[in-house]
């Protein structure tokens, strides 16, 4: 079965070497770019959870106030 191989920078369709796969494994750089992008993702959410955590009530809290401000307007 054909495998893609990275020689000198380039992709190349054919047979490789186990050696020359294996030495080319720790320098390929593909999905280097989606793992940060997941990263960042998942530290954005990790902040959006711990802001909820902290401030839920207040936000909350805030919302029924101004509900209840309204629904008194509206009477």
């Amino acid at each position: 079965m054909p495998v893609l191989c990275e020689v000198e920078g380039r992709s190349v369709s054919g047979r490789c070497s186990g050696s020359r796969f294996l030495r080319t494994l720790g320098k390929d750089e593909c999905g280097q770019g989606m793992t940060e992008y997941i990263l960042l993702i998942f530290l954005v959410a990790l902040a959006c959870i711990f802001g909820i955590r902290m401030y839920g009530g207040k936000i909350k809290k805030g919302y029924t106030k101004g509900a209840e401000t309204l629904g008194n307007i509206a009477r």
